[in-house]
């Protein structure tokens, strides 16, 4: 997955209020070593923020 421009970018506030993604790996440990995954789930929610 590329890096999103900054405009295109999902803020950390939208991913913490969106019950799907709450769980995020890196949400919940954001000090971790990469790299950090992401369920289907997740990605499919993920996904439903991104720019098409």
């Amino acid at each position: 997955m590329p890096i999103l421009a900054e405009p295109d970018r999902v803020p950390r506030g939208v991913l913490r209020a969106d019950d799907r993604l709450a769980a995020l790996e890196v949400l919940r440990q954001p000090q971790a070593a990469n790299p950090s995954y992401l369920t289907v789930a997740q990605f499919a929610a993920l996904r439903t923020h991104l720019p098409v």
